[in-house]
């Protein structure tokens, strides 16, 4: 996984060491998902002291013998009419909080997304003297400004719950949210974003949703995509991928009504609020997988990349990722051996579907940036004995 080869990693100071000693040093890095960000791969290239970048795809003549076939299944899920009610509430919420932003000028979008937040907190987080002068305006400004930022980044991760997993994993936030609230050192704006009545009627609405049984469409077509799956070839593995434990725990607790499943959760470490695994328990549960003990495995982004599974037939996204390197990552687990299958879930409407258009827009830049960079290192390498002493001197 040589894209790893950034900051303090591992790889950085290894590879220093071995060129530094070695009289005669080679390094050949290895990545399926080097990333979309070309001053990022620039640094693998340098930390790794990479000459030279060979790109393949599955259509190459030397490559194209030896893939097997993946069919990609996208499959658009309509929200239901009683979750976009729920949602009503928090959007207020959140269209109060950016407004608020708009008018002092750190947003500039009616629409704004996500990342028009985060970019609005990479101005804040300039300080107050550079607000003042950046914006002319007050230093109060600044603090109430700091204070709808962190409450609608808060609102916008509600609402993002809510449209890509479920009231349930939904409703666990809110109740965190509240949890966090009570205790001694609570920030003013957790304290804030909880008091207020538009947040109050959406969890008071999620709570009637879970009370009346109701999930996100996507868990229905998970049980149903996963026993076809089984039913059809009882030696199947399958992977499923989300985002949240909280969705790992639902999948794991509606698969387990199925008796040809045998499913079980596949997280990272423990963490203040959620029972994780501990490496000594990933290695069973993966050796487990191999052997069939367990032929569903529901998972977070641990499983994305550095295992050893052979053979799993299909792979389905619970969720989408904007991330070039998850996706690819998530589709390397099938199609190894034989024949694979992935199954991508989308929210129709919502900002997975925007998730899904940047991931396959930033893997199409990812193939144009490593075009672009091998085209400079080979510019700067004229010639095998001109470029050698250089490099290992320094």
């Amino acid at each position: 996984e040589a894209h790893r080869a950034v900051g303090n990693y591992s790889y950085v100071p290894i590879a220093r060491t071995y060129v530094d000693s070695s009289p005669n040093p080679l390094i050949l890095g290895l990545t399926a998902s080097p990333g979309n960000d070309e001053q990022a791969i620039r640094q693998v290239c340098d930390n790794l002291f990479i000459s030279n970048i060979e790109v393949k795809s599955d259509d190459d003549p030397d490559v194209r013998p030896y893939v097997n076939p993946v069919e990609v299944d996208w499959r658009l899920v309509s929200l239901p009419e009683s979750l976009k009610r729920a949602s009503y509430s928090i959007k207020e919420y959140l269209d109060r909080r950016t407004q608020s932003l708009r008018e002092i000028g750190l947003i500039e979008s009616t629409s704004p997304t996500r990342k028009d937040l985060l970019n609005a907190g990479k101005t804040l987080g300039l300080g107050v003297d550079k607000f003042s002068a950046i914006f002319r305006r007050p230093k109060y400004l600044y603090y109430r400004a700091l204070s709808d930022y962190a409450t609608a980044l808060k609102a916008e991760h509600a609402l993002e719950i809510l449209e890509t997993q479920g009231p349930r994993q939904a409703l666990s936030y809110m109740k965190r949210m509240l949890q966090d609230a009570g205790t001694r050192g609570a920030s003013r704006s957790t304290k804030s974003f909880v008091k207020d009545e538009s947040i109050a009627s959406f969890t008071n609405q999620l709570e009637r949703l879970v009370y009346a049984g109701s999930d996100h469409p996507k868990m229905a077509i998970v049980e149903r995509v996963v026993t076809q799956e089984i039913r059809k070839n009882p030696d199947s593995r399958v992977i499923v991928f989300t985002n949240y434990r909280d969705t790992v725990d639902l999948i794991v607790q509606r698969l387990s009504k199925f008796p040809l499943i045998r499913v079980t959760r596949f997280v990272g470490q423990a963490s203040r609020r959620s029972k994780g695994l501990t490496q000594k328990e990933q290695d069973r549960i993966l050796d487990l997988f191999r052997r069939g003990g367990f032929n569903v495995l529901v998972a977070t982004s641990v499983a994305e990349e550095g295992l050893d599974i052979a053979e799993v037939q299909m792979v389905l996204f619970y969720d989408c990722t904007p991330s070039a390197i998850r996706n690819i990552q998530r589709r390397g687990r099938t199609g190894r051996r034989g024949a694979g299958k992935v199954v991508i879930l989308i929210t129709e409407n919502t900002r997975e579907e925007a998730y899904h258009w940047a991931g396959q827009s930033r893997e199409k830049r990812m193939r144009e940036i490593l075009r672009k960079i091998d085209d400079s290192l080979k510019k700067r390498q004229l010639s095998l004995d001109s470029f050698y002493p250089a490099r290992t001197s320094s």
